[in-house]
């Protein structure tokens, strides 16, 4: 996660976390 929010801005990030979902980003796949 720490790789997509220093590519990402903070408001991207957020939007990106709402469609996938806290969980799915931080969940070992």
């Amino acid at each position: 996660a720490d790789i997509l929010t220093k590519g990402l801005n903070c408001s991207n990030f957020e939007r990106i976390i709402s469609k996938l979902g806290m969980e799915n980003i931080y969940s070992p796949a």
